[in-house]
């Protein structure tokens, strides 16, 4: 038991520190994120909360959240950070850029869907998807040269987010798009 609490504790500790809009690599051994988090103190934003709604977001167990002065080092340098998932369950987003708000709490929301409600099988299709449609990508391409020590496991997090919330429907394939709507059913409401 306290081997356990020992182990979630560093998994958070370092979820912190390494994960902020960016996904960098898993250390060598990686501790297993837990699938479905039971949130000790759920917040929302009231704000944040309505625009989760308009959207059809499941927010039940996540935290969603403003904070100022979101710094980050794994951008690059001079790349303007709005918003950040940290694991297991809190979205933060920068109180002072109102136009993108509710594309940006798009994109740490389906960074928190990537990590804590995917099954291995919904994984496994994002993985056929990026490699068949997302991968190629032009916009998706350019988007991620602005993380640095993107792996694999990060270019598939990442476009996972952008490809639902970035990309207009009418740009992408149905399945990519039948996809996202499972996740964001209002996401029409982005563009």
């Amino acid at each position: 038991m306290v081997r356990a609490k020992l182990l979630v504790t560093i998994s958070v500790a370092l979820a912190i520190l390494t994960s902020v809009m960016v996904y960098h690599k898993q250390p060598e051994k990686a501790v297993p994120v837990v699938s479905k988090p039971i949130p000790v103190n759920v917040e929302h934003s009231p704000k944040l909360a309505s625009e989760a709604k308009r959207l059809g977001l499941d927010i039940t167990n996540v935290n969603v959240t403003y904070k100022k002065n979101l710094n980050y080092g794994g951008v690059t340098s001079g790349a303007t950070i709005y918003g950040f998932y940290q694991p297991p369950n809190t979205i933060y987003i920068r109180p002072d850029k109102p136009a993108n708000e509710r594309r940006v709490l798009a994109h740490e929301y389906m960074h928190y869907v990537y990590a804590q409600k995917l099954s291995d099988a919904d994984k496994e299709l994002w993985s056929q998807i990026y490699e068949q449609y997302q991968s190629k990508d032009p916009y998706i391409k350019r988007q991620l040269t602005f993380y640095t020590d993107c792996d694999e496991l990060c270019k598939l997090d990442e476009s996972h987010s952008m490809s639902c919330v970035e990309m207009p429907p009418a740009t992408l394939q149905a399945k990519v798009n039948a996809y996202c709507d499972k996740f964001i059913p209002n996401r029409r409401l982005l563009f």
